[in-house]
């Protein structure tokens, strides 16, 4: 997918099968891959928990198991995590892929699993019941001051204000279970990236929408102007790490 940014002066190449960007040619690194430098403890117990649940699944009460058996049931348990993210991944590809088409007013499909249904129907519930317009879907950026892109889910406007202010907000879609802190990074990346291209647009703020596989739903929002200026100080610190760490291994 080929994008001309900054009046046709940056040609922006994101390559959908490798999830990588090139600008004029040249890859760049993007926003997600910047921030696996920022470590996530909550990872690892809910890794352990994964194998655990598969071990129990597999062993039965009073059996016994010979070597091969037991590594075999080593093996397959040993990366139960993966198959567990990998259900999580697709949900959220199918779920974003619908709203993108939902934002755009294209033809969507109806789905029979009950998570991604969830999901769907706690968005549309939402946009239904706010006087919200939508300017952008699926936007990718490329910030030319610290040479990274990356791909936000769009631009919504609030025409009235209720429990969101009246403006433009700059937001991403979660599936996940909750909110995590560093989804307020990739948003100050996004926003860095966004305004040095087009120096005339005026956010309101980040807004974080959370459809939950669950069926639960919340949407958090940040406009104060010191904790946007934090979260931009936090990826940059996230940036500077990973260049680090790049550098470390071209030693």
């Amino acid at each position: 997918m080929k994008q001309l940014l900054y009046n046709g002066e940056v040609e922006l190449v994101f390559d959908e099968e490798k999830h990588r960007y090139f600008v004029n040619g040249r890859q760049v690194k993007g926003v997600t891959s910047i921030l696996k430098v920022i470590a996530k403890p909550a990872l690892v117990p809910w890794a352990v928990k994964c194998t655990v649940d598969a071990l129990r699944e597999e062993w039965k009460p009073g059996e016994a198991y010979d070597e091969i058996e037991i590594e075999e049931m080593l093996k397959e348990s040993k990366f139960a995590y993966r198959r567990v993210s990998g259900k999580a991944c697709t949900i959220g590809d199918l779920v974003h892929t619908w709203i993108e088409h939902e934002i755009k007013g294209e033809k969507n499909k109806s789905y029979v699993n009950p998570e991604v249904k969830n999901a769907i129907t706690q968005f549309k519930n939402w946009k239904d019941g706010h006087d919200i317009e939508f300017l952008a879907s699926e936007k990718k950026v490329y910030s030319r001051k610290y040479d990274y892109a990356g791909t936000f889910d769009g631009l919504f406007k609030v025409n009235k204000a209720s429990d969101l202010k009246k403006g433009v907000y700059l937001f991403d879609i979660k599936t996940s279970k909750a909110i995590y802190p560093e989804y307020w990074l990739q948003l100050a990346a996004y926003r860095q990236a966004l305004l040095e291209e087009d120096k005339k647009l005026k956010l309101v703020g980040h807004a974080l929408v959370r459809c939950g596989k669950d069926g639960q739903f919340e949407i958090q929002t940040s406009e104060d102007n010191q904790a946007l200026k934090i979260d931009q100080e936090g990826f940059m610190g996230a940036l500077k790490l990973s260049e680090w760490e790049n550098a470390q291994g071209k030693k």
